[in-house]
């Protein structure tokens, strides 16, 4: 039995080494699920992520890793990079969940990266290093390794932070100018595009809430075309004066001021898959 571990020791180690028949790079890293997306913050060219997948051993013994550094490229150069300092276990033959922190640079996103997230099976390439701690010690070893990873039918990204204002914002922020255009049935806002190509926009709900109630909602079925930088947009819109009133009480029994609140999803469709980025504005 002892024999029996040393040798699968020795294959990963082999295996590691050998892999791509260039010692000492890891040439195999397959992601065979990504999950929920959650964007941390966004900032004007920049949008910083936590990415959930999982990553199968395929070897017949189990890993330990740690300090690993890579970039990102899906159909053409890096545009992400991100760091785990684990420790990471790997069990073998078997998928490990990981959250991931990934920062992409928006001026190096090209349309064609946008548009691999939805063929049936999106490229990647992952560059960096990583250091072994089981079931050898190797304190760094490069990785360079391409896949292609089965794409969801629907990629959801989520941001609940501040910085959804600097996606999405009101024309109009106070109370009298948004009730009268609430009853008026149209609302209007604007929407950034960080990246330097336009965007298609297959569908957009919104809503704006006061307090814990919801002032007006609306969406729009049809398609826009989101260009680069800030785009101006009106909605359609529906009044909610009773959650109005709702909420103004609730407010005034918790003893705190109705603020506004922002909600927003805006869906991507293409190949049949979808990419649904939900955008949540709630002060405390």
């Amino acid at each position: 039995m002892r024999s029996a571990k040393h040798f699968a020791w020795l294959t990963f180690g082999i295996a590691v080494l050998s892999a791509g028949c260039i010692p000492g790079k890891i040439r195999k890293l397959e992601i065979i699920r990504i999950g929920d997306v959650h964007l941390r913050s966004i900032s004007q060219n920049f949008l910083d992520l936590n990415i959930h997948v999982d990553i199968q051993n395929p070897y017949s013994t189990s890993a330990r890793l740690k300090d690993l550094t890579f970039t990102l490229a899906l159909a053409g150069n890096p545009f992400g990079k991100g760091s785990l300092s684990g420790p990471i276990e790997m069990p073998s033959k078997s998928s490990t969940s990981l959250q991931v922190p990934v920062t992409v640079d928006c001026d190096k996103v090209s349309r064609e990266d946008l548009d691999a997230l939805f063929r049936p099976k999106i490229p990647y390439h992952l560059q960096g290093s990583v250091s072994l701690e089981k079931p050898i010690r190797m304190s760094k070893v490069e990785i360079d390794a391409y896949g292609n990873l089965k794409a969801p039918n629907r990629i959801e990204v989520v941001l609940e932070d501040r910085s959804v204002l600097s996606v999405i914002s009101l024309k109009d922020t106070s109370i009298r100018d948004l009730m009268n255009l609430v009853r008026k049935g149209k609302l209007e806002f604007e929407i950034r595009n960080p990246f330097h190509f336009p965007i298609p926009l297959e569908s957009l709900k919104y809503e704006i809430g006061f307090g814990k109630g919801s002032l007006a909602e609306g969406e729009s079925a049809e398609t826009r075309v989101l260009n680069p930088g800030m785009n101006r947009l009106s909605i359609l819109v529906h009044p909610r004066p009773f959650s109005v009133a709702e909420g103004l009480l609730d407010s005034f029994l918790d003893q705190r001021a109705p603020a506004l609140n922002l909600s927003s999803d805006l869906l991507l469709h293409q190949n049949d898959r979808d990419l649904l980025i939900h955008l949540r504005y709630r002060p405390e």
